[in-house]
């Protein structure tokens, strides 16, 4: 029997579990499931003014960009949504062979504050391997 986070011959799947924000419990949870090394960009909060929190964006972006870009083909990135940003950086940075899923909470969807970002986060959704979603309502 195959266990989560190995492939069929039973080596270990390289596997990164990327969130913009201090913690979540669930994707946390999610990340141990797989066996995934847990990424946390903790520096944009809800309550900065914009231009602090484009800053904190723009550094979980860099930050991502660079370990995406050192996964090797074959290895799972999940990203956690929202924001829209976290996946957008993921698939612009993966390279061939790397498959990407979503951890997508419901206000990727939503949530007002998010309204702006519906079409580019469904057009993500089309484009990963898979979907983790609790509330399938919203897909």
């Amino acid at each position: 029997m195959v266990s989560e986070g190995e492939r069929l011959d039973g080596s270990a799947r390289p596997a990164l579990f990327v969130m913009w924000t201090a913690h979540n419990s669930r994707s946390e949870g999610l990340a141990q499931a797989l066996h995934a090394e847990l990424l946390s960009t903790p520096w944009s909060h809800p309550r900065q003014p914009k231009a602090t929190k484009l800053v904190a964006w723009a550094r979980s972006s860099l930050t991502t960009l660079r370990r995406v870009r050192a996964l090797p083909a074959g290895a799972l990135l999940v990203v956690m949504a929202p924001p829209v940003f976290a996946p957008l950086v993921a698939f612009l940075a993966r390279r061939g062979g790397v498959a990407v899923a979503i951890d997508m909470h419901s206000g990727a969807l939503d949530d007002p504050k998010w309204r702006w970002s519906f079409p580019l986060m469904r057009s993500l959704l089309r484009r990963a391997d898979a979907v983790v979603a609790t509330n399938p309502e919203v897909l």
